[in-house]
């Protein structure tokens, strides 16, 4: 099948009546500008509200993608429902500070650490809690592109977990065309943490990983789309990242 711009209107409209059904009918709208420009002006209407609004902070050392899908999965899906209702609020809002997890560990009680120490995750919180960490690191930021930091060949990962009673397999699309690492970690991690708190992706799934320089077809339906403007066409919506599921599991 293939996207249509029809498509990509009603997955941001869901999104955001989802974050804000409070907004849904003054919010309806089928301009993609208007749709996505309403979006930014919720999340900076959250943050005038709220100090600097709530969000997650995600400390970066190194940045392998696999392994980013699986902790960004693992910190959203152990989130506290009551947070949860709160970031979903800010459309899942979260900042990327380059540092090293280790160095800051006894300073910070991070929610989620790798392992290795390679990325950590803090809150979802508000900005008295998570502004030291942002007054002390820098923002992470690379001009690398985008397909240079994903495998080149798919690659099949596993949720962390008891294995899900289906044994169920999804497949993760990123687009890469003319984005750069740091814009791409920032669709994925929308997919992914969404995903995770709408239970589309489960504990023991297996996830197979795929780059592609644009999503312009797929043999089955996503059930997740992450959408923005198309950066060549703003008059356009764009789908950045993509989860597709076998069919005995959509």
């Amino acid at each position: 099948m293939t996207l249509t711009q029809q498509q990509l209107r009603e997955h941001a409209a869901r999104r955001l009546r989802r974050a804000r059904p409070d907004l849904a009918d003054r919010h309806a709208t089928d301009d993609p500008a208007a749709l996505l420009g309403r979006r930014s002006t919720l999340v900076a209407e959250s943050a005038a509200a709220g100090g600097d609004g709530i969000y997650a902070v995600v400390v970066l050392r190194d940045l392998f993608i696999p392994a980013f899908v699986q902790h960004s999965w693992s910190f959203a899906a152990a989130l506290d429902p009551r947070v949860v209702a709160d970031w979903r609020t800010a459309f899942t809002r979260t900042i990327f500070l380059a540092g090293n997890p280790l160095a800051l560990r006894e300073r910070f009680a991070f929610e989620h650490l790798a392992a290795d120490g390679t990325a950590a995750w803090f809150g979802p919180c508000d900005a008295g809690r998570c502004l030291p960490l942002r007054r002390l690191l820098k923002p992470f930021a690379t001009t690398t592109p985008a397909a240079a930091l994903l495998p080149a060949r798919p690659i099949t990962l596993a949720l962390p977990g008891a294995p899900a009673d289906t044994g169920s397999h999804a497949e993760l699309y990123v687009a890469t065309a003319g984005l750069t690492a740091a814009q791409m970690l920032i669709h994925l991690n929308h997919l992914i943490a969404e995903a995770a708190l709408d239970g589309l992706l489960v504990p023991g799934d297996s996830v197979t990983l795929r780059q592609v320089p644009r999503l312009v077809g797929f043999c089955a339906r996503p059930v997740a789309l992450r959408v923005d403007l198309d950066p060549a066409d703003p008059a356009r919506l764009q789908a950045f990242a993509a989860l597709t599921r076998e069919a005995s599991d959509a």
